[in-house]
């Protein structure tokens, strides 16, 4: 068989930040096992060498994408987000006058 596995142990990368880390187990849980190893395999090719070479490219991308800092939003995103959330809750009140005006109106008064 040409598959390849490869075992990182997270918790013994000292030269990975605590936060990755953390980030890395977390966002991993159904790869890490109960030794706290992350298991990452590959059977894409013929050659057990490049499966090999995947698996280490899937580890390394894994590590790159749990060291990313979240980007802040800039004021006119921020701005953008208000305005939306804004016309979208009148939107749903609008919404909740009509269906109560509908109901009011099917309730018949006997006074």
């Amino acid at each position: 068989s040409t598959k390849a596995e490869v075992r990182f142990h997270v918790h013994t990368a000292d030269w990975i930040p605590q936060d990755v880390r953390q980030k890395i187990l977390e966002k991993n849980k159904n790869r890490i096992n109960k030794a706290g190893e992350l298991l990452v395999t590959s059977e894409t090719s013929r050659s057990q060498q490049r499966n090999l070479s995947d698996c280490i490219q899937k580890i390394s991308s894994i590590i790159a994408e749990a060291s990313e800092k979240p980007r802040e939003a800039s004021a006119e995103d921020s701005a953008v987000r208000e305005a939306r959330l804004e016309k979208r809750n009148k939107e749903r009140l609008k919404e909740k006058r009509i269906h109560s005006a509908t109901k009011h109106s099917r309730c018949v008064e006997f006074d």
